[in-house]
């Protein structure tokens, strides 16, 4: 039984640590989610989501300001993890939707964006999906309606707010596309869970809306979550070959994971589709940097060895 309760643990440690360092990386602090995938890796080393993000925030570091890290959050879970290493064991908090919680939690006001100030007219907006979800849900997409009452209450937006919902240029969508609309409206925001959840939801609706799986895709990458943000784009690839957005999106992800060959092939995609795409020229420039070996550290370890021999 205690090996269970510390296999338990550990998982849940490391979760939280993964989730956390995702956050992190979304908000711009690549030196705090560094650590927390290290310390992800200790928990389960080789794990391949804590190496992806190790090497996501690996490559942001040089490019990205260095932000403070969340003290409270880290301490907290540094805490657990020393009390794991001696084998003493807690309960831990039950997840609220069982993905976030505990870590959620640690993280309010440190690098989750403030729910309370969301602007009046994005919460008119998710009203009026409400307010729409509950007038025109089937039995079949109760679900979908049962999320979306959840993260109304997530923000704040109550029933008071119903009676001012604004469809402003949503009126006469179907619930799939204000879905789509708000997700947009939450990823400039920075809710990128948020927005991904509006997303997924849409697509639950209609299957077809390829700028939603592409709108997906883009969340998930600034939410560390690499592989679904590659199955997106690439469905979105299989239905429309030819879009170079798509194909520099694809080479984006593959940078950040660190495979720089064949991101430098999708910019190169993305170029060949569209020659005028600023964005894949910039980009291919980039990953072709990082591939060339770095002489001045090479010349460096030659003169090291050779030091080495030197008998003194």
């Amino acid at each position: 039984m205690a090996d269970a309760n510390q296999t338990g643990f550990s998982q849940a440690l490391y979760a939280d640590f993964l989730l956390i360092g995702r956050r992190l990386l979304s908000a711009g602090a690549a030196t705090a989610a560094m650590q927390c995938a290290a310390h992800a890796l200790q928990i389960r080393p080789s794990a391949r989501e804590a190496v992806q993000l190790c090497l996501a925030a690996r490559n942001r570091m040089d490019a990205t300001t260095a932000v403070s890290p969340p003290t409270d959050a880290m301490e907290a879970l540094l805490t657990r993890k020393k009390r794991l290493e001696q084998s003493h064991f807690e309960h831990l908090h039950e997840r609220a939707d069982g993905r976030t919680g505990l870590a959620a939690r640690l993280l309010t006001g440190i690098s989750i964006p403030d729910y309370q100030a969301m602007p009046a007219q994005l919460r008119a907006r998710m009203a009026y999906v409400r307010l729409i979800a509950d007038q025109t849900c089937k039995l079949a997409e109760a679900r979908v309606l049962k999320r979306i009452k959840a993260l109304c209450v997530r923000h704040g937006v109550n029933d008071d707010d119903l009676s001012q919902a604004k469809p402003d240029l949503w009126e006469g969508h179907e619930l799939s596309h204000a879905l789509h609309y708000l997700g947009n409206d939450l990823f400039e925001l920075g809710f990128y869970q948020d927005a991904r959840q509006c997303y997924s939801l849409a697509l639950e609706l209609d299957s077809s809306l390829l700028e939603t799986y592409f709108n997906r895709s883009l969340a998930s990458a600034r939410l560390a979550l690499y592989d679904s943000a590659l199955a997106d784009i690439d469905h979105v690839l299989q239905h429309n070959p030819t879009l170079a957005d798509a194909h520099y999106a694809r080479g984006t992800i593959l940078a950040d994971v660190g495979e720089y060959e064949q991101a430098a092939e999708a910019f190169m995609r993305a170029l060949a589709e569209d020659g005028d795409h600023d964005g894949a020229r910039t980009e291919l420039d980039n990953v072709r940097e990082r591939q060339r070996p770095e002489l001045t550290g090479n010349e460096s370890d030659e003169i090291d060895l050779a030091a080495d021999d030197i008998d003194i």
